[in-house]
């Protein structure tokens, strides 16, 4: 690969193709090199290279003591996108064979997207069919990442609310020892209004009414 004068290049870009220039073709530093040039429309690639070199740490023969470092220094991507890459590539190559198989024939999401995916598989609240859900979003809706973290917000706060109406609704609920000891009192207060002179008989009437009530709900 030549540096054209007709193309204004960034920093990055013309290091890497000043090392392109330096590499034998055939390398495996060359070819990650040459990859990482076009990790915007093919970040697939890039990822399965880096996570190789992480892996193998094939970055340490050529001088680097870190992966991070290699990746910051040659390649020229920050930590945080070197490990969406690897970590996206690693959640493909375990859970989506086929699409590592045929991403060169359709369009795929991004590793930010798939990085999402990744992160919210591991989270074990999440039923089964809720993250089949969002992942079906992301491959077959075209979801982005933003879409699917609101997504996932709205899941979450609604299941909050569901907990929470749960609670309120079992706070709500007549305990037995209360219920048992609401209809001790309402038999003592019949028994006693029996003594009562003069009391109406409608009053006398809703009192057992509703202690007739409360024994049904024993």
């Amino acid at each position: 690969m030549e540096i054209t004068n007709n193309v204004e290049l960034s920093k990055g870009i013309k290091k890497i193709q000043d090392l392109l220039n330096e590499l034998d073709k055939n390398s495996e530093r060359y070819l990650v090199l040459e990859t990482a040039l076009h990790f915007k429309t093919n970040w697939i690639e890039l990822g399965e290279r880096l996570y190789n070199i992480f892996k193998s740490e094939s970055f340490k023969k050529w001088g680097y003591n870190s992966f991070d470092r290699y990746c910051s220094q040659e390649i020229g991507i920050r930590k945080k996108t070197a490990e969406k890459l690897t970590t996206s590539y690693y959640f493909l190559k375990e859970n989506e064979p086929k699409v590592l198989n045929d991403y060169s024939k359709k369009e795929i999401p991004d590793f930010n997207t798939i990085d999402f995916l990744a992160k919210i598989q591991q989270d074990k609240s999440i039923p089964e069919e809720k993250f089949e859900e969002l992942r079906n979003a992301a491959f077959e809706e075209g979801c982005s990442d933003k879409s699917l973290k609101k997504k996932y917000n709205d899941f979450l706060e609604e299941t909050k609310e569901s907990i929470e109406d749960d609670n309120s609704e079992e706070s709500n609920e007549l305990s037995e020892k209360d219920l048992t000891s609401l209809i001790h009192a309402f038999e003592r207060i019949d028994r006693k209004v029996e003594d009562i002179a003069g009391l109406p008989v409608d009053i006398k009437t809703d009192i057992r009414k509703l202690l007739a009530r409360l024994k049904t709900l024993a």
